[in-house]
């Protein structure tokens, strides 16, 4: 089990940027009005922030990485690195970092990289970069986190359509030896890799004229093997049987009790998980901030949409502990102990 344990690196602020197209899940045309509502009751998600054809994860991310330097006061010279997390990236290659590097107008002396992952990318990412700062050597640096998930998903698949929103996000560390430490913890449970999965289009599977064909699984859901497939019920059995031990695990490793937490951030899977490990773990209500309802399923991009939406003027008010989470594709797991002590949250960005 890989726990982590990060000095002299503080987090120093928040932006989200969310596509400015909404679909209302009361409008889905494929199933009657009746069962819509059912669907919105049971999973509590109505709306979702859906990206257009022309918008890609690094605009969302550009814009709210533009926004959140302008409110902290930096200078673009001095940001050190900038690391893009998504599973969504604008091209095979060359990496998105690059790209956004140049866009963001970046000294060519900024380190930028991508990692590759989905619904645990915050934690990796922050972990990764995180721990690359903590020398002193990169002063400041941008993590950008987000997925256009809506892009891979078919509107006639129920098990996931309805669920997943868009989101790019940004956040600014900075070395700071009066930092509170960070605490992660990082699992990947390979084997369940096809939970959650896009089976054609990469080298294993090349696109041929069968990737593009329409086919229906044993519940009726319709995708191509270009879209994405979720196993809904492995998923729900991961959490149940693997993530809520592992937070536990975490919260134990570290002996964070639950007055040194302000916040738990679950990752939005679904509202049913969500529920379960609020209940399994104890959490008091008004610990555990959600947003399904106007955002459904952010991937990556949850927990800081969560900051931003829900417990803003906490952060900017306050020192908050925070407890974040990501789980899903991969099947990759990630938690982490966060300090936010006034930190800047920028307002919501569209796009």
């Amino acid at each position: 089990m890989a726990y982590l344990s990060i000095n002299n690196v503080r987090y120093a602020g928040v932006a989200v940027c969310v596509p400015q197209n909404v679909e209302d899940n009361l409008d889905y045309p494929f199933i009657s009005p009746e069962e819509r509502q059912v669907y919105v009751d049971s999973t509590g998600v109505r709306y979702r922030h859906c990206t257009t054809p022309d918008v890609c994860t690094s605009d969302l991310c550009f814009k709210a990485a533009e926004k959140l330097m302008v409110d902290l006061g930096w200078d673009k010279t001095e940001i050190d690195a900038l690391v893009f997390v998504s599973a969504t990236p604008d091209y095979k290659m060359p990496a998105t970092a690059c790209v956004l590097q140049e866009r963001l107008g970046l000294l060519n002396t900024c380190m930028a990289f991508d990692i590759s992952l989905g619904c645990s990318g915050l934690v990796y990412g922050l972990s990764v970069l995180s721990g690359m700062m903590e020398k002193g050597d990169i002063k400041k640096a941008l993590l950008l986190v987000g997925n256009t998930q809506y892009k891979n998903s078919n509107p006639k698949d129920k098990s996931a359509y309805l669920i997943l929103g868009d989101a790019g996000t940004a956040s600014a560390l900075v070395h700071d030896k009066q930092a509170a430490p960070m605490y992660f913890s990082l699992q990947t449970f390979g084997d369940g890799k096809d939970s959650l999965i896009i089976p054609d289009g990469g080298y294993r599977n090349p696109i041929t004229p069968e990737s593009f064909v329409e086919k229906a699984d044993a519940n009726g859901n319709i995708r191509t093997a270009l879209q994405f497939k979720m196993d809904g019920e492995a998923v729900f059995q991961f959490v149940m049987m693997r993530v809520v031990g592992c937070i536990k695990d975490f919260l134990a490793h570290y002996e964070i009790t639950d007055d040194k937490v302000d916040f738990y951030m679950l990752h939005h899977a679904s509202k049913m998980s969500c529920n379960k490990i609020h209940k399994k773990l104890k959490l008091a209500d008004d610990k555990v901030p959600y947003n399904f309802y106007d955002f459904g399923n952010s991937s990556n991009a949850c927990v800081p949409l969560l900051m931003v939406t829900n417990i803003a003027d906490s952060l900017r008010n306050k020192d908050n502990n925070l407890i974040i989470t990501g789980f899903g594709t991969g099947l990759s797991f990630g938690a982490g102990y966060l300090n936010c002590d006034h930190i800047v949250v920028s307002e919501l960005q569209y796009l």
